[in-house]
């Protein structure tokens, strides 16, 4: 579902806030670009600005739903607890 978008102009540009992300764009055209994009598929563009902050060391990649053994560590055997 889309997020509450609010666009504010600045001396250099425009502040985008979609959602609880905030945006910079120097370049109107691309803003709406990117709206209309967001209105057609808000799931593929919101997944594309997050790979970006990804990429730019700015939130960490989601947590794989599962982990291996070795991932885990080694648990020991069960035989050794007691009651």
């Amino acid at each position: 579902m889309p997020q509450e978008l609010r666009i504010t102009p600045v001396l250099n540009g425009f502040i985008v806030v979609a959602g609880c992300q905030t945006l910079v764009y120097d370049n109107p055209d691309k803003i709406i670009t990117d709206f209309a994009e967001w209105v057609r598929n808000p799931n593929q563009i919101e997944g594309r600005f997050g790979k970006l902050m990804e990429v730019k060391g700015l939130r960490n990649s989601p947590p794989e739903l599962y982990a291996t053994a070795t991932e885990c560590g080694d648990l020991g055997s069960v035989a050794g607890l007691r009651r």
